[in-house]
């Protein structure tokens, strides 16, 4: 595994298929983009240094998908490209704070409410297609090439196929390499490697696949 440290104020992480890796903070409000090996490759501005905002961050294919919430207004969600330039906006239909958003299959966008157990599903434009409860508190969400989804509480990771189904877990609470301090925000690459971001002390960590 690998550990790397990005903002102090880091508040999300996404990987793209070509396993770059995006983060996100609120203080500056900027996204920025790092090779696999923790390389910075560029960073961009984000309308997002206001007191209370939280980020959430995924990416599949090309792009990444920023979401916004302060747990008053209408959560509001942006497209970028890789190069962050923006493709689309719209805002969600509830106010509560955003836990986790992803890119999912056949250009859906998969959201969560932080420490809620629905799993919200958009189409790339906003327009809302359902949700289901998976029956646990959620506080961060990633989905892989094979719609397996990646749920996260307080120091635990838990793998689940896109049924269900549970595949595996890891994870304790601590500050050691595979610990985690607070909640814990996920991403994932079309190759397996699964991505960390705990907020607590802006830690990334980067997991490779167990060899059968």
């Amino acid at each position: 595994m690998q550990v790397w440290t990005t903002y102090a104020k880091a508040q999300a992480i996404a990987v793209d298929p070509a396993g770059r890796v995006y983060v996100a903070g609120s203080e500056p409000g900027t996204i920025a983009k790092f090779d696999a090996d923790g390389q910075l490759l560029l960073e961009w501005n984000i309308p997002a240094n206001v007191p209370g905002i939280d980020l959430r961050l995924g990416a599949r294919g090309g792009e990444l998908v920023v979401s916004y919430s302060d747990g008053v207004n209408p959560g509001r969600v942006e497209v970028f490209d890789a190069e962050g330039n923006l493709l689309e906006t719209w805002l969600t239909a509830f106010a509560t704070r955003i836990g986790g958003i992803a890119l999912g299959d056949l250009d859906t966008v998969l959201l969560v409410q932080r420490g809620q157990p629905l799993v919200h599903q958009f189409d790339r434009h906003g327009v809302y297609l359902g949700a289901w409860d998976v029956g646990v508190s959620l506080f961060g969400i990633a989905a892989d090439m094979y719609g397996d989804i990646y749920f996260t509480g307080i120091g635990r990771m838990v793998k689940l196929t896109g049924e269900g189904y549970f595949r595996s877990s890891w994870g304790a609470e601590g500050s050691g390499p595979g610990e985690f301090t607070g909640p814990i925000y996920p991403a994932v690459d079309d190759v397996g490697h699964v991505y960390t971001l705990t907020p607590a002390d802006g830690r990334v960590q980067k997991f490779i696949p167990a060899t059968p």
